[in-house]
């Protein structure tokens, strides 16, 4: 047996597995990366295979065909990501997970797609040079405040920015949603209108979520009746929960303090739904919230 293995070899009638499909690779990382990229998520990655191919196979900004040392996707998965985003996931590398066995793919195999993916050719590059950063749309914007927040259209009752309520139509004309009955296209821009509306929206809901009676959606470490007086380091344990919810990411400790210092603590004295409310709205409003 040896000898004839030996004589494959040779005769080159023996080749290496073949590298995994985009498909392949979207349907083995999407159990580590669906829960936080999925449809509907500030950075819907994962949405779907075209979504995939898109937004991570296309995307310099996540891939470099044919070399896998020049793809930050790479980097991510490793624990070594040099943006905003050291690791993902966020909690436990990929690295780490596949280590344990936790993983429907390794890392080398997602080397061996990159190393085999060959960069596309379109067909109208009209494309190249467009902004690679997109401000979430209005339909986004909403099942992530719900998904997020814990909260459903039955919870926002009387809110004037619920979005089925009497000014409901003027909520979703404020952030982007398009109306073809009177020829208003969607649009994606950062206007003053929307920054009117998302501001006030933002806290309503924020406030709604933090008092709904058994939602842990945003205080998981934490109740209402703890206070910085006795409860300072629950309190910057459960802003680093939130931040990781809805940015995406591990908070630096400098982060977390800096939330505590200037956005928690000040409203304290109010009262601690405000303080979270006020914590809550503030992340909403953060850039890396807004955009994907």
């Amino acid at each position: 047996m040896r000898a004839i293995l030996a004589a494959a070899i040779v005769l080159g009638t023996t080749s290496a597995a073949a590298a995994p499909t985009t498909d392949d690779v979207y349907k083995k990382l999407y159990p580590s990366c669906g829960a936080c990229h999925g449809q509907g998520a500030n950075k819907p990655l994962f949405a779907s295979p075209p979504a995939f191919a898109n937004l991570v196979a296309g995307n310099p900004a996540y891939v470099t065909p044919g070399k896998p040392d020049a793809s930050p996707l790479i980097s991510l998965l490793n624990g070594m990501g040099t943006g905003a985003f050291r690791q993902m996931p966020p909690v436990e590398s990929f690295v780490s997970l596949a280590g344990k066995g936790q993983t429907q793919i390794s890392l080398a195999d997602v080397r061996a797609w990159i190393a085999a993916l060959a960069a596309a050719t379109p067909a109208n590059a009209s494309w190249q040079g467009a902004p690679s950063i997109r401000r979430l749309a209005a339909e986004q914007l909403r099942q992530s405040l719900y998904d997020q927040l814990g909260i459903t259209d039955a919870d926002l009752g009387s809110s004037p920015y619920a979005f089925t309520g009497s000014s409901g139509g003027q909520i979703w004309a404020n952030l982007g949603a398009p109306n073809w009955s009177v020829g208003k296209p969607r649009s994606d821009a950062t206007t003053p209108s929307f920054f009117q509306t998302l501001v006030p929206l933002s806290q309503s809901f924020c406030r709604i979520a933090v008092a709904k009676k058994g939602n842990t959606a945003l205080l998981k470490y934490v109740t209402l009746v703890d206070k910085s007086a006795q409860a300072a380091a629950g309190i910057k344990k459960n802003i680093g929960y939130m931040y990781l919810r809805m940015i995406g990411d591990v908070a630096a400790p400098a982060v977390v303090d800096d939330l505590y210092q200037t956005v928690y603590l000040p409203n304290e004295a109010t009262g601690t739904d405000t303080a979270w409310t006020a914590v809550c709205a503030a992340l909403i409003r953060h850039p890396l919230w807004l955009v994907y």
